[in-house]
């Protein structure tokens, strides 16, 4: 069983949601220092166990309102370093469980 995944410094710049098939039981996914720019509303969707996501140092501009919303047991969600300049609303809503969002820029 894959319980962690590190994928940093790949040149990655497109994910679908069916790259992640089979990963159910998922709890860390490090997507550091890609070239990520766009994330689709079900890029997550077959994580739901997940509970770190790093997506620092990537390309990404804008976060949609789902994008997040099927990981309710994430605990931290790491954003530093890409060109988001404004999160839509509920783009990240806050689950009461999460402990760490890192949007340091």
């Amino acid at each position: 069983m894959l319980l962690l995944l590190p994928l940093a410094e790949n040149n990655i710049s497109h994910l679908h949601h069916e790259h992640f098939l089979g990963l159910d039981n998922l709890k860390c996914l490090d997507l550091y220092q890609n070239h990520i720019k766009h994330l689709g509303p079900d890029t997550f969707r077959h994580m739901p166990n997940l509970t770190i996501l790093v997506l620092d140092k990537n390309d990404l501009t804008y976060l949609g309102s789902t994008t997040f919303s099927n990981l309710f047991n994430l605990c931290e969600l790491w954003l530093e370093d890409n060109k988001v300049r404004e999160l839509v609303q509920h783009s990240v809503s806050w689950n009461e469980s999460w402990l760490l969002l890192w949007l340091i820029d």
